[in-house]
Order: structure tokens, then C-alpha cells, then sequence
């Protein structure tokens, strides 16, 4: 769980929080959510757009992966 925290943190998603507070931020992020300050909304939507440029790279790099495999095939 913290190792998937730190992650967001060190892309400054998640503001510096007490540890007593992790367990809770955590789970307003990642788990069944709850109710969020503006800021918190905001970071959560910065993260799903994070995440929608890591799967837009990730569909790139596979049909350049593709094309390559294509050439092989055609030899």
C-alpha cells in the first residue's frame, strides 16, 4: 500500500500527509472513495488523466510493436 502511495506522492498528487492520515487518504484515493476536498478532486482527476497519457504511450509503443512484428513475418 505505501509503496503505491509514494508513487503518487513523489508526482506530487497526493500532498504530504501525517502518517496517521495515510491509511484514510489512501483509501479516499484507491479504495471505495469518500468524500473529497476540492484540492483532493482535483489531484484525482489530474491522476486520471495520468493515466489515460501512460495507456495512450502504452497503445503507441504496441503498434509499434506490431509493425515490427509484421516486418518479421513478411521476410
Amino acid at each position: 500500500m505505501i509503496d503505491f502511495y509514494e508513487k503518487w506522492k513523489n508526482f506530487e498528487q497526493i500532498e504530504n500527509v501525517k502518517e496517521k492520515n495515510m491509511v484514510s487518504l489512501y483509501k479516499l484515493f484507491f479504495g471505495e472513495g469518500g468524500r473529497y476536498t476540492s484540492e483532493q478532486l482535483s489531484n484525482r482527476a489530474r491522476m486520471y488523466e495520468q493515466i489515460e497519457a501512460q495507456v495512450n504511450l502504452m497503445m503507441q509503443e504496441l503498434k509499434e510493436l506490431s509493425v515490427q512484428l509484421e516486418k518479421i513475418d513478411k521476410k
